[in-house]
């Protein structure tokens, strides 16, 4: 089985640097146009299925993407990004503003910390890791397509790759980005990641 992880289009609440888990956002007019470099580059791989997160982010970049798929796409909600509480929709400086303490705390990046009526980084990776369980017992003999988020897709490659969800940080993922993982007998190896060649900057600024 293949896995191509794909992170959605940049959205408007990316461009204000706001923190939009579980809130809907549209994508930017780049994000749109970054999609659709990505179908271009696409165009001529055979994707037997397309699964989503069920966010408008994703849905949107996923009919972009794969709009002979979209009728068939499968959502999964349990990939939906990171749920950040009542931090929803605030930027960094706002936490930093009217929640010193809990901008404290996230600065530590220890992933126990727990958003108010959110995830912690712990709990979160425990929720992809079991959307990780179903996405295994898909066919061997399938490319499939998973339209998700950066966090998600970091989850996975933690899990899968790295075999410790402290491992999160360790991988970039930029939008519409394309992550391979190939599955051998249910081993996972890595075969590509974060690439965005067809955006037109193979190398990314640091």
């Amino acid at each position: 089985m293949k896995l191509i992880l794909i992170r959605h289009g940049e959205t408007d609440h990316n461009v204000e640097n706001r923190m939009s888990g579980w809130t809907e956002a549209t994508l930017s007019q780049k994000g749109i146009e970054q999609a659709g470099l990505l179908a271009k580059r696409l165009e001529h791989v055979r994707i037997h299925r397309v699964i989503t997160s069920g966010m408008e982010r994703a849905e949107e970049t996923a009919s972009i993407v794969f709009p002979h798929l979209c009728k068939s796409r499968e959502i999964v909600d349990r990939l939906k990004e990171m749920n950040f509480g009542t931090m929803e929709g605030l930027t960094m400086d706002d936490i930093r503003d009217e929640y010193p303490d809990d901008f404290r705390q996230l600065q530590k990046m220890t992933g126990k910390y727990v958003f108010p009526k959110g995830e912690s980084l712990r709990s979160f990776h425990k929720r992809i890791q079991s959307a990780a369980q179903k996405l295994m017992k898909l066919p061997n003999d399938e490319t499939i397509a998973v339209v998700a988020h950066s966090g998600t897709i970091r989850c996975l490659l933690a899990g899968w790759i790295a075999n410790d969800w402290r491992a999160h940080w360790r991988f970039r993922i930029d939008h519409c980005s394309i992550t391979v993982v190939d599955f051998y007998d249910g081993f996972p190896v890595l075969d590509l990641c974060n690439d965005t060649n067809h955006l037109g900057h193979p190398l990314s600024s640091p």
